[in-house]
């Protein structure tokens, strides 16, 4: 019996995990935020590739930063 295949969204979802592990965000929040936005243009397109998936990641995590910055000068 051969190796059953992983799933084209397992392979990107682990991609972008170890991405967002590597560029030093950790499980949380916009981590979760970020993978639901790249399974959701997943699911919109299946041939989704990495750097698109990566343009993706990238956008969130500058928003969610920007939207951070912002609410700590509320709060300060």
């Amino acid at each position: 019996m051969g190796k059953k295949r992983p799933s084209a969204w397992r392979c990107l979802s682990v991609f972008c995990m170890s991405q967002l592990l590597k560029i030093g965000l950790k499980p949380g929040r916009i981590f979760k935020e970020i993978l639901n936005a790249v399974q959701e243009a997943w699911y919109e397109n299946p041939n989704l590739s990495k750097d698109d998936a990566m343009i993706i990641v990238n956008k969130i995590k500058t928003d969610s930063q920007i939207n951070e910055i912002k609410k700590s000068i509320l709060f300060w």
